[in-house]
């Protein structure tokens, strides 16, 4: 991956968690207005998903490209801090999600949200 097309490649990625956040909330929604059985097996789905998706492809780019901006970019330091702090916050909210089930949905959705809107 080029220096050049990183920021691009990392904003599609972006767009893509984006969207699979959006369809988990879908669901959370769902479950959480009985709209839906309680039935856990696409957020659980959906979870599993990103983490896989995170860890093979998406955060070491960002391990890379982090750095990079903020040596380029000083200023950008505090920006990709937030960043990095809300993805944890997310990473967290969905291990808890798995451990406790619907319980805990309502702060990974939160965490979701916030990052989308980020």
């Amino acid at each position: 991956m080029s220096i050049e097309k990183a920021p691009i490649i990392i904003q599609r990625e972006q767009r893509t968690l984006g969207t699979l956040l959006l369809c988990f909330e879908t669901r959370v929604n769902q479950i959480e207005t009985r709209e839906r059985e309680p039935d856990f097996g696409i957020p659980q789905a959906i979870s599993m998903h990103l983490d896989a998706f995170l860890d093979t492809f998406h955060h070491p780019k960002e391990r890379h490209l982090f750095p990079a901006v903020v040596r380029r970019h000083p200023c950008a330091a505090p920006l990709v801090h937030e960043l990095q702090q809300l993805c944890a916050a997310l990473r967290s909210s969905l291990a808890d999600s798995e451990a406790r089930g619907a319980h805990a949905f309502p702060r990974c959705r939160d965490n979701a949200l916030v990052l989308i809107t980020f």
